[in-house]
């Protein structure tokens, strides 16, 4: 991802206006490359620097500054063409015999798939490998899907929101193409599985994509049924209800013995999703969730625009007794 960020004039730099704030320095800790460009006739170059940071391996996100006088100034300077990424090139042949050597000799030899493995080239080799040794194999939630598995439907993409229903979807949900299982790494980002299946819906239009969300993660970003419904968007999102925020709530009561604050009004999701041209549908059995989720994901209506968001109420009085399996010192 490149962002292209603004600033206040360069002569605004130093005084205290109500929009100036140090954004290389904000930037800099989460980004592979910042650069705020003082010249316009250097917008082109930093620009050019920032994609090839972007791409380069391991891949992230990059971002270029541009104060307001400077985007607003005439240059002559061009991007002639793309910046080529160089090429790492293969191991040392002595090494990769040394790695067979390695894996033959091993009694329980196991791969762990990382970030770098969810890339086209890396999945490809990968998968050629597994297909000839038959390793087990031990995936990142970055490399969820490199394992491939021909299903009726394994082009679907899932978005785990932050909150207890993050816990189900990384234990027990299986994806078998890279970048199509979406977790936050831990980030605790609350509100990020709508936006981000609503890019999901952009870059993969006629395929199924599901987000899911606790009832108080989906507040965060909610007001974004207006954006999904406004683009055309065909995804649905499914609303795991308990009233609270229950992530917070068991880990309160683990530390300290008691919850605060973790209470959660019952909202209206139908009038709310139907408030932003979006279908609502609060279900209170298991047969009635099947069948809705079925009639949103089925392939006749996939081609049409719609946004669908199913509420359903689940039980997650058992969730402390998963963290008596991890180790000590995680709640601290």
């Amino acid at each position: 991802m490149l962002a292209i960020c603004g600033a206040v004039a360069r002569r605004d730099r130093l005084k205290r206006t109500h929009q100036t704030m140090d954004a290389s320095a904000a930037l800099r800790p989460v980004t592979k490359y910042v650069g705020e460009v003082d010249d316009p006739d250097d917008v082109t170059e930093a620009i050019a620097n920032a994609l090839r940071a972007a791409v380069t391996e391991p891949r992230g996100a990059a971002a270029v500054i541009l104060p307001m006088d400077v985007a607003a100034a005439p240059t002559g300077a061009r991007i002639q063409g793309p910046m080529p990424v160089p090429s790492l090139g293969p191991a040392p042949r002595d090494r990769i015999r040394r790695a067979v050597e390695l894996i033959r000799d091993a009694e329980r030899p196991v791969v762990l798939a990382g970030l770098r493995s969810a890339g086209p080239d890396a999945c490809a080799a990968l998968r050629e490998l597994l297909a000839g040794t038959d390793l087990p194999v031990v995936e990142t939630f970055q490399a969820a899907g490199v394992v491939s598995r021909k299903l009726e439907d394994h082009d679907a993409t899932v978005v785990a929101d932050v909150g207890s229903n993050y816990i189900y979807t990384a234990r027990h949900f299986r994806s078998y193409e890279p970048g199509h299982l979406l977790f936050s790494n831990g980030q605790q980002t609350l509100g990020v599985a709508l936006p981000w299946a609503m890019a999901a819906a952009l870059l993969r239009p006629a395929t199924q994509v599901v987000s899911i969300s606790g009832d108080g993660g989906f507040l965060f970003t909610a007001q974004e049924l207006e954006t999904a419904t406004r683009l055309g968007l065909r995804l649905t999102h499914v609303i795991l209800r308990d009233d609270t925020y229950d992530m917070v709530a068991f880990q309160e009561k683990l530390k300290y013995g008691r919850t605060s604050g973790i209470r959660l009004g019952d909202y209206d999701v139908v009038q709310y999703a139907g408030a932003f041209g979006a279908r609502g549908i609060r279900v209170s059995t298991m047969e009635e969730f099947e069948a809705e989720l079925r009639n949103a994901l089925s392939r006749e209506t996939l081609t049409m625009p719609g946004v669908t968001v199913i509420d359903v109420r689940v039980d997650y009085s058992h969730n402390a007794g998963l963290f008596a399996h991890l180790h000590d010192g995680v709640l601290t």
